[in-house]
């Protein structure tokens, strides 16, 4: 199984409740799906399925709207926390 994350701009409407449309950027929102590895790779147009997901996930208060996205095949390797203080303490 592969995990793809999808990164998406999400937009709030504040119009909504005056019966109107305003919708406002307010940053980024992550969405994740698992597929089978052997799948994911004879997949014609991963980026307009992957859209059109996020895209369904949208209704009159918020919508999503693709970015891109990263394919793992693996879990991620945890970096030491301690290990990035010292660095972070070591630039002043």
């Amino acid at each position: 199984m592969a995990k793809v994350t999808i990164l998406t701009q999400y937009y709030e409407n504040y119009g909504f409740h005056e019966g109107t449309e305003h919708w406002k950027p307010k940053g980024g929102f992550d969405f994740t799906v698992e597929v089978d590895s052997n799948l994911l790779m004879y997949t014609r147009d991963l980026k307009a399925i992957l859209s059109q997901m996020v895209s369904e996930q949208s209704n009159d208060l918020e919508r999503f709207e693709y970015i891109e996205h990263s394919v793992a095949f693996s879990e991620p390797h945890q970096l030491d926390t301690e290990r990035f203080i010292e660095l972070v303490k070591q630039e002043d």
